[in-house]
């Protein structure tokens, strides 16, 4: 969860405050994981951990091995464009400047 909260920061920052994007990428995510969880993609007994999470009794796509590399690589790239781009949220900004607390 902890990535997860990094890619929506990020996505939020390169955005430039806007929530548009960060709704849509939690959208995805409960939509697939609706998907998993209500029985319409169904997987077999054999089918290995690091594709369904660490549980035996709940499938967990954030929480498997391929789940967390999806995210890492999300992360990694939107690093790079928020480097590109080189600026942060302006209320962050603009409080630090004035010597307010923000």
């Amino acid at each position: 969860m902890f990535l997860f909260g990094l890619v929506l920061t990020l996505r939020r920052t390169i955005d430039r405050g806007s929530l548009w994007g960060c709704i849509g990428l939690h959208g995805g995510l409960v939509g697939i994981w609706y998907l998993f969880d209500s029985g319409m993609v169904i997987f077999s007994i054999d089918t290995p951990y690091f594709l369904l999470g660490p549980s035996k009794n709940m499938i967990n796509p954030i929480g498997s091995v391929v789940g967390i590399t999806i995210l890492l690589v999300s992360i990694f790239f939107q690093r790079r464009l928020f480097a590109r781009t080189g600026r942060f949220l302006a209320s962050t900004v603009n409080a630090s400047f004035k010597d307010e607390t923000p």
